[in-house]
């Protein structure tokens, strides 16, 4: 049985990722939209899928509250 390590923060999936280049890479943006993630202490839930799909291949766990599902409850999906 595989134990999967836990994101517990915009810190830790940015490092479980390879650093803001490597996820702007993974993300198809610049880098400074994963800063931005950090300096707003969340990351867009367009993002959700990706990522969770990334973290778990490398054997991360993350929580859903680190996303902004707000923005698509309220219709202003990015």
């Amino acid at each position: 049985m595989s134990t999967q390590r836990r994101c517990r923060n915009i810190d830790d999936v940015i490092s479980a990722l390879g650093g803001p280049v490597k996820l702007g890479q993974l993300i198809n943006r610049h880098p400074q939209n994963v800063f931005s993630w950090r300096a707003r202490g969340i990351i867009p839930s367009h993002y959700y899928f990706l990522l969770l799909n990334a973290l778990e291949e490398c054997g991360y766990t993350v929580p859903r509250s680190l996303f902004n599902f707000e923005e698509v409850r309220r219709g202003h999906a990015a």
